[in-house]
């Protein structure tokens, strides 16, 4: 079995485990188009990315406060009931 070892300039540590060669596979092209050049990224890629990091933010918040919501008070909020 392998590993990839990326240093972050932040304390987050984290351990992710691959079961299957190809998803393995797969990560490693993600990881290196992204890593080797960034600008080779299409918008949609760009957003994916902004929207996982902007997603794991709100999660940390709703873990500190506490607030949630259900999916029927998200569906009535942005009128799709």
């Amino acid at each position: 079995m392998g590993q990839i070892v990326i240093d972050i300039p932040n304390g987050a540590n984290r351990r992710y485990i691959v079961e299957k060669a190809d998803d393995a596979r797969k990560l490693l092209l993600v990881l290196d188009e992204v890593l080797r050049d960034p600008s080779k990224l299409t918008r949609q890629q760009k957003e994916d990315l902004h929207d996982g990091i902007r997603a794991d933010r709100i999660l940390v918040e709703m873990r500190r406060t506490g607030e949630s919501y259900s999916v029927d008070e998200l569906r009535e909020e942005f009128g799709l009931s």
